[in-house]
């Protein structure tokens, strides 16, 4: 592979992954965001397949629709189990030994749909890919050993099933929890030749509005939204017509319909 095109997805790792040069403004935004029950399944299977765990690897699928949160469930993720020394900011509910149990520079994030990996043909990619996590591991990672590799959204590079399984098993041995996730079953759904690999399937579910809200509206509009969603504000509570029910709420909705339009 010619040094320049490596350097090309080297680069665009770095990007990925800001919180290995000290860039923690993305973790801090979504960690003031109301966990997500989705968020402590992962959270419990990656506790098990690490604390006290002498298995092959871990591989953990985690399936859901477009649109439902799973890049913003991931850098949730990131921001639970990262140390929190390193970080500065405070994440609620932190309930299991994984928590705060990762260096920053030990979690490699890969979003695979929108990236550098989609030019490549599928079997290129996915070589790719091994060498991007092998230069993590090598070059980036403080304890290359306890390492949490993420991909997200796995089916996105429509490569071989088995080549896909091949990867991905390789990528979860010597014991490292690898999630991924994918918008289908069956692209979560794989046979390994490794029995030492345990897998588990997590079936996502849908965001509530005001959790999704609070992913896709400014801080201030979040906060106002969350305060009537819990019935804090006196003037929405005394007289259901107020300017924040009539005015705020439809903006919200109009903001969001627009953003999701955007997406598609």
């Amino acid at each position: 592979m010619e040094q320049s095109r490596e350097r090309r997805f080297i680069d665009e790792c770095h990007a990925w992954n800001p919180w290995w040069e000290d860039d923690f403004d993305d973790l801090q935004r979504v960690s003031e965001f109301h966990p997500r029950s989705d968020l402590y399944a992962i959270l419990k299977t990656v506790d098990r397949a690490t604390v006290g765990s002498n298995s092959g690897g871990h591989l953990i699928g985690c399936v859901g629709q477009t649109g439902i949160g799973k890049t913003t469930l991931l850098k949730h993720l990131v921001a639970t189990v990262i140390d929190i020394s390193s970080v500065g900011f405070e994440v609620q509910r932190r309930d299991y030994d994984i928590v705060d149990g990762y260096h920053p520079t030990d979690v490699l994030y890969l979003p695979l749909e929108q990236s550098l990996y989609n030019l490549e043909r599928p079997n290129d990619a996915l070589q790719l890919i091994q060498r991007i996590v092998q230069y993590h591991r090598t070059r980036i990672a403080q304890n290359p050993d306890t390492t949490l590799l993420l991909i997200d959204d796995i089916g996105s590079l429509d490569g071989d099933p088995k080549a896909v399984a091949d990867l991905l098993t390789e990528l979860a041995d010597n014991s490292v929890p690898l999630v991924y996730t994918a918008r289908i079953d069956d692209q979560v759904q794989f046979k390994t030749s490794t029995p030492e690999i345990e897998q588990t399937q997590i079936p996502l579910l849908p965001v509530k509005f005001i959790d999704f809200a609070q992913s896709q509206l400014s801080a201030s509009e979040s906060a106002e939204l969350e305060t009537l969603q819990a019935g804090e504000s006196v003037d929405a509570r005394d007289d259901p017509e107020t300017i924040h029910y009539r005015i705020f709420v439809p903006h919200c909705l109009i903001v969001l319909i627009l953003k999701a339009l955007h997406t598609n």
